[in-house]
């Protein structure tokens, strides 16, 4: 599996080499299940710091954006990772391209893995956009996925102290939803 992941340029190998020597990279992907775990040493959906999976991560969702009804571009176990870390790093017309997706998805589990990625912004004024809408009938975000939005923003670094600032600043707004 490793020599898969390294030929497909997911695996960076002086990423490899600050792992135990006693740990076995055959446990460790079988554990983790997938290829987000070797991205992110904090368990996060996102290629936390590490430039390598930030730029593979970028290239296939760049590539994704150019022909976005091809579902092969970008692999289905590999989509939180790309759609999350091209978020965090990409700004608003990254974050308004997933929007535009999410809005049109017709597979449910489709939809959530465009929800959990647009909060991975690190812009504080589209996190605050995303909850706003998350509360507005209108917006595209069904009412019981609103409690989704606020549960994954508030679970980044970024939209921790946010969410729970905007929750306590709007909970009249909140309650009567």
């Amino acid at each position: 599996m490793y020599i898969g992941l390294e030929m497909k340029g997911w695996v960076n190998r002086g990423f490899l080499q600050i792992w135990p020597k006693n740990v076995r990279i055959k446990n460790l992907f079988w554990i983790a299940g997938s290829t987000a775990w070797w991205c992110s040493p904090s368990l996060d959906i996102a290629c936390t710091e590490h430039e390598d999976c930030i730029q593979k991560a970028q290239e296939r969702f760049n590539r994704w954006r150019q022909e976005p009804d091809n579902v092969n571009i970008v692999p289905p176990n590999l989509r939180s990772v790309v759609y999350c870390t091209a978020v965090s790093y990409g700004g608003e017309d990254v974050w308004n391209f997933l929007w535009e997706r999410y809005k049109a998805a017709q597979v449910a589990s489709e939809k959530d893995k465009f929800m959990y990625a647009l909060a991975c912004a690190r812009e504080p004024w589209l996190l605050t956009r995303y909850l706003n809408w998350s509360l507005t009938s209108d917006s595209g975000i069904r009412r019981q996925d609103g409690s989704y939005v606020f549960r994954s923003v508030g679970a980044k670094l970024y939209g921790r102290d946010l969410t729970f600032n905007y929750v306590r600043d709007k909970w009249d707004a909140i309650f009567k939803r």
